[in-house]
Order: structure tokens, then sequence, then C-alpha cells
């Protein structure tokens, strides 16, 4: 047996221990994908109605008055503070 024929022996074996690997990483993968598309459903899949009871509206305020001073603009979220500054 020559060199030649043991580097051949050896890329035969190594392509077939890769093509088992990928085979079971393949299948693992969509093993995988079904089992999450049993147990999970996009959001854009559910009833409206079930969004909005699931749903939560943060509100913040964030109302404010800018002025501008020497170049600065300094911004004013207190409703009563920005009428009399306003004034």
């Amino acid at each position: 047996m020559g060199t030649s024929s043991f580097e051949h022996i050896v890329r035969l074996q190594i392509n077939a221990l890769m093509m088992i690997v990928i085979k079971g990483a393949l299948s693992s993968h969509r093993r995988q994908i079904a089992r999450r598309s049993k147990h999970e459903i996009l959001i854009c899949e559910l009833p409206e109605m079930k969004q909005i009871e699931h749903g939560m509206n943060d509100e913040y305020s964030c109302d404010f008055v800018s002025f501008q001073v020497m170049h600065f603009v300094i911004y004013v979220a207190d409703e009563e503070l920005s009428t009399a500054l306003k004034n």
C-alpha cells in the first residue's frame, strides 16, 4: 500500500464521518423546529383579542416645553412651571 492509497482511505473515512455528523445535526435541527411548532405560536398568528388581553400599555408623561437660552436648549417637563416661564 502506497502513501497515496492510505491518504485516499483516510479522506474517505473522514468524509463518511462528516456526513454522519452533518446528518445528525440536520435531524436534530428538524426535531427542534417540529417541537417548537407544536408548542409555540407567532404573535402575528394570535387573534387580536388575545393580544389585547396579554398586552400592556405603559404611559409616560413626556410633555415638555423647550426654551432656547444663550445657544442652549432647556427642556422643562413640569406643565405649571413651563406655563409660568412662557408668560
